[in-house]
Parts: structure tokens; C-alpha cells; sequence
């Protein structure tokens, strides 16, 4: 989010068979206002992926009211990663109006993914484009779409909250606004760091520079070797030794960080879980010393 929050945040990211929400207050410098799970007795992702039954809906409506329908919420942001919707990166002309840009994505999108029900949820510039060969100036973006059946579930269920000021916004973006503070620090000005998303079947890589997302790609990785492939070709995509990456922070709802141990050693990089209160000025308030913060870094940086 390029925007500066106020008032209270609200953050949902959907899960397997739960979902995790958060509210931040940036009226009181960003106080953690609340932080949790909801169970389900069903698979959500198999359920919104192939048509969701009217009993499920309710239950899962019935359980973000519970947990966020007094939250005096002004904003709620729901986090996208490939289980429930695509993100890609694109070049876009600088001079393109809004409405034409928005079409070029909708339109790259459903050619890239053969969805022609996806919709164009978000889009997010990351870096002015200097290439020669380029006629005109161009802009990267990370762009988000999302299936209208499950954008129109999940619109349907959030409707009461922040009275339906709803954004969709990639969980990568999320993590990336938690560890720049980090990464764009003086003492990181020429490494890379690699955002490695594990969700259930699919895994989202971004590459970090300056604490900013300069590329990614999603991909189904099954061994340790192809965590360690992939991440050469995005490294190779930009130009980038693959020793120049630093620190390889990972996230997600099915993390291994064993999966990345040929990585890191190939790499030579710091292996990092993302602690979503080590690099941020959350304030916590008190928190059981038995729950995974981790487990929620993707929910609380989609809020920020």
C-alpha cells in the first residue's frame, strides 16, 4: 500500500481449513487490537475453489462477524496468495490512463492464468523501468486478480465490516511492508533478499532490493532442488548472482524451512523465519507464550 493507514485496520487471509484476522489501530500507533484464528470443519480453499455450499457461506460469515464485526474497522484487507487468486508482474507504459491499464491487466492475467473469470483486484507499481529498447517509459507492477465466484463469496461475506471498504492485496506485499524497514537500511544497500511464500501446492518467490519487491514468480516446487532452481531463475531473470542474495525470509501456511536448506547453503544467505513483531512498531500488548506469531506475519503486514 503506497497510502498511509488511520483509524483501524482489519486483516483477513484465508487458509485451509481456518482463516486468520487482525486489527491494527493506527490511531494509537499502531496498536494490535486483536489477533486470531476460526476453524472450520471443511476444506475453505477446496470449498471457494469449486463452488462453496450455502450452509459453509454462513458459517464462514457468521465467523468474521464474530471476530471483526465490532471492530470499528474503517479498512479490510484480504490477503491473496495462489490458492485463491493469481499475482504476476507486468510492464506497464507511464503515460497508460488508469482504465487502460486496468484492462491490460485483467486481460494479461486471464491469458496467463486461462481464467476468464478472474478479476483485476489489485495492482501496485514497484519501480520506473529504464530500458533503451523501450519506446516509451514503462513501470513494473505486481498485479492480483482474483476469480469473480470467489471475489463475490468473499465480498458477500465481509459485507458488514468497515462497511464494505474492502481491499485484495497479495500476501508477498504484506511481508514485504513488514522487513523493509530492514532491508532498506544502509547496511543492505547492495544485497538482495529472496520472499519465499509456502501455501499448499504453490509456492510465491519475490525478490527483494532496498527493502522494495523488484520481481517474482509462482511456482510448484517438490524438492529442495527446485526451491533451489526456481530461485536461480528469478536471480538469473534479473541479472542478479545468486550469491548477492543475502537473507531468504519465508512465510506461508505450510512453511519447511527444510525445503529451503539447499538454498541457503548454495546461497550462502541467512535463513529467516518472518517474525511479524521483529520488524515492526506494533504494539503488542500481552500475547500467550505458546502462540505462533510467525504463523500471522502475511495477516499483519497486509494491515500496515
Amino acid at each position: 500500500m503506497n497510502r498511509t493507514e488511520s483509524g483501524i485496520v482489519a486483516g483477513i487471509v484465508v487458509a485451509q481449513r481456518s482463516i486468520q484476522y487482525t486489527a491494527v489501530n493506527h490511531s494509537e500507533g499502531r496498536k494490535l487490537d486483536r489477533l486470531g484464528s476460526c476453524d472450520f470443519d471443511f476444506d475453505l480453499l477446496e470449498s471457494l475453489n469449486s463452488g462453496i455450499s450455502h450452509d459453509e457461506q454462513q458459517s464462514l460469515t457468521d465467523a468474521v462477524n464474530d471476530v471483526l464485526g465490532d471492530s470499528g474497522a474503517s479498512r479490510l484487507n484480504i490477503g491473496i496468495h495462489p490458492a485463491i487468486g493469481h499475482t504476476f508482474f507486468t510492464l506497464s507504459p507511464e503515460s497508460h490512463a488508469e482504465e487502460d491499464r486496468a484492462k491490460q491487466f485483467q486481460d494479461e492475467g486471464q491469458l496467463l492464468f486461462d481464467d476468464h473469470d478472474a478479476f483485476h483486484a489489485a495492482s501496485a507499481s514497484l519501480h520506473h523501468v529504464i530500458n533503451e529498447s523501450l519506446e516509451v517509459q514503462h513501470d513494473l507492477y505486481m498485479v492480483t486478480l482474483v476469480p469473480s465466484s470467489i471475489k463475490s463469496v468473499l465480498d458477500s461475506v465481509t459485507r458488514s465490516i468497515a462497511n464494505g471498504n474492502v481491499s485484495y492485496l497479495p500476501c508477498a506485499q504484506g511481508v514485504q511492508h513488514l522487513v523493509r524497514s530492514v532491508e532498506a537500511s544502509p547496511d543492505h544497500s547492495s544485497a538482495f533478499s529472496l520472499l519465499v511464500g509456502q501455501y499448499r501446492g504453490h509456492v510465491v518467490m519475490s525478490m527483494m532490493h532496498r527493502g522494495t519487491i523488484v520481481h517474482g514468480h509462482t511456482v510448484s516446487p517438490a524438492t529442495a532442488q527446485d526451491y533451489l532452481y526456481w530461485a536461480i531463475v528469478l536471480a538469473t531473470r534479473l541479472d542478479v548472482s545468486p550469491s548477492a542474495i543475502r537473507r531468504i525470509y519465508f512465510y506461508g501456511d505450510e512453511t519447511d524451512p527444510l525445503m529451503l536448506e539447499d538454498l541457503r547453503l548454495s546461497t550462502g544467505s541467512e535463513l529467516v523465519r518472518v517474525d511479524p513483531f521483529a520488524y515492526s512498531d506494533i504494539s503488542v500488548g500481552h500475547i500467550r507464550p505458546d502462540f505462533d506469531l510467525s504463523a500471522y506475519a502475511s495477516c499483519i503486514g497486509i494491515v500496515l
